[in-house]
């Protein structure tokens, strides 16, 4: 179960380097959806009901897909990538050939209020062969969208003790990009440099993850997210 979120500041380029079905391991935190007529519906489509922000109606409400993909680990692809990207010290065991990575996202609920959404639903989750190395695979698809070595190691064991999703942001983008402490679990705030326009923060706490994002302030997306804990 993957209940912690970072950025990793690779080019659209440095992503394409990847192998086409791995790529699915860095995806949009909020797959498209249906629109529903109530929070009744949409809770009966999810199997939950949505927590809702004190003071605001909601304009429109969605359920997001189910997400069910499948990576399967094709050593030679790998190698293949790894010299196209003239990586160094990476080798790529031959035992992880057709080893599969289950990515797996249950129905969520995003409700519209208008100037900003809100998505929730159950974390992600990576399923793998209990022997498979995945911090070290995370480690090997790093190097390969041009992440150095140190940081490529310290992102592996970050993710070994942690599993995080990965959003991958361009790092010609000015950001400000911030952990916030949470009761539960730090949240992952972006937003502009100079603080202008639509911000973005996601978080989970308990059995549900939530991104939030639209016009609102840093305050106040940190404040909806306490008050979701």
């Amino acid at each position: 179960m993957v209940k912690r979120f970072d950025v990793l500041r690779v080019n659209t380029e440095d992503l394409r380097r990847l192998p086409n079905s791995m790529r699915a391991i860095f995806v949009d935190p909020v797959p498209d959806g249906v629109p529903v007529k109530n929070l009744e519906e949409a809770a009966q489509r999810a199997g939950f009901m949505p927590r809702i922000v004190n003071g605001q109606t909601p304009k429109r409400l969605y359920v997001t897909n189910v997400v069910n993909d499948e990576v399967v680990v094709a050593v030679a692809v790998l190698n293949d990538a790894i010299r196209d990207a003239k990586v160094q010290g990476v080798t790529v065991p031959s035992n992880w050939d057709g080893v599969s990575i289950g990515l797996k996202q249950s129905p969520g609920i995003l409700v519209d209020y208008g100037d900003f959404y809100i998505a929730q639903g159950p974390p992600r989750t990576m399923t793998v062969p209990a022997n498979f190395p995945l911090a070290q695979y995370m480690e090997a698809l790093f190097r390969i969208m041009g992440i150095e070595s140190a940081k490529a190691r310290a992102l592996r064991d970050s993710f070994a003790a942690n599993p995080t999703s990965y959003l991958p942001v361009a790092p010609r983008f000015e950001m400000d990009i911030r952990q916030i402490p949470l009761p539960a679990n730090a949240g992952l705030l972006l937003q502009n440099a100079d603080k202008g326009g639509e911000l973005a923060f996601m978080w989970t706490a308990g059995e549900r993850s939530y991104f939030l994002t639209g016009q609102v302030t840093e305050e106040q997306a940190i404040a909806i997210a306490k008050s979701f804990q």
